[in-house]
């Protein structure tokens, strides 16, 4: 639904998600942008915090510290002989009904012969 409207190729953006909100929710544009932009606002200030969030249908995401000892040697940076603390990062786990979701749909493309 939403690929017909995607600003770059293969990419949604936010304007994109606004737009289909707008479309969707009928819905002024102005409102739909401000909409969009609060959701991943409050996912950010969350995830910041130190909260999961859960999506149902879609998956989860997660903050982490990397265990420094599982970080590749040539990607360690060292201040005075000592390793500086890993930065957090995201993790997404897709919820089951997304994998199958995705799941069917490469099987449907390779069958047409669209994917190798």
């Amino acid at each position: 639904i939403m690929a017909r409207n995607m600003s770059t190729a293969g990419t949604i953006t936010k304007v994109d998600l606004a737009d289909a909100v707008r479309r969707l929710a009928g819905i002024p544009k102005e409102k739909a942008r401000i909409a969009v932009e609060a959701l991943f606002n409050e996912m950010s200030a969350n995830l910041a915090a130190g909260y999961r969030i859960e999506v149902r249908g879609f998956g989860a995401l997660s903050v982490f510290l990397p265990d420094p000892k599982r970080i590749p040697a040539h990607l360690r940076r060292h201040t005075s002989g000592t390793m500086t603390n890993p930065r957090p990062r995201v993790k997404y786990s897709q919820s089951k009904f997304l994998r199958t979701q995705l799941t069917n749909h490469m099987n449907e493309a390779a069958e047409r012969g669209k994917l190798q």
